[in-house]
């Protein structure tokens, strides 16, 4: 008799993409020795919204040309974002919230 019938996991089910990147924030870890330091950074931004911020409140600042180099600061502002997408436990977390910003889509391709 086969004992583990109707046990285990069934890699066919897929997680809803929202569950699946909470479940990679709390599961995966970072590099060796940053694991502490990098959850609570890349969890205070989330808390923050510093994606959202980062879209409307640098890269679509009408003040931003009154800067120095406003064309650095969006360039630095777009690889920010792309990097935090990168994270392999909260990048999924940082690419949802950036999808449901409309804006992105015309820096996302830079």
């Amino acid at each position: 008799a086969n004992l583990n019938h109707g046990s285990g996991i069934d890699a066919r089910v897929t997680l809803n993409p929202k569950e699946e990147a909470e479940r990679r924030m709390k599961t995966i870890p970072g590099a060796p020795g940053s694991v502490d330091g990098r959850a609570a950074l890349l969890q205070s931004a989330i808390l923050c919204d510093l994606p959202n911020f980062i879209i409307n409140d640098v890269l679509e600042n009408a003040k931003l040309k009154e800067i120095k180099d406003p064309a650095a600061a969006k360039v630095h502002g777009v690889e920010l974002l792309k990097l935090l997408t990168q994270d392999p436990g909260f990048g999924m977390k940082f690419s949802q919230i950036l999808d449901e910003n409309p804006t992105w889509k015309s820096y996302k391709a830079q």
